[in-house]
């Protein structure tokens, strides 16, 4: 079922900042279903933060998920 622009509107204009993807989580996260556990997703995201920063560079990731 896709969201209504307004209701995306409505999320994204109650964002503090730039969103992530733990921001992404907390604002949609009720609409999920099915999710896994709170704590695997920021684990396997870990695995590929090579600095430890909370990023993933996009060449990076875009190199991983195509070779």
């Amino acid at each position: 079922k896709n969201p209504t622009d307004e209701y995306l509107e409505a999320r994204m204009s109650a964002a503090p900042g730039p969103i992530n993807f733990i921001m992404f989580l907390t604002m949609f996260g009720e609409k999920l279903k099915g999710t896994d556990p709170e704590d695997v997703i920021p684990n396997a995201f870990a695995c590929f933060d090579d600095d430890g920063n909370g990023c993933i560079q996009k060449d990076y990731l875009q190199d991983l998920l195509t070779t």
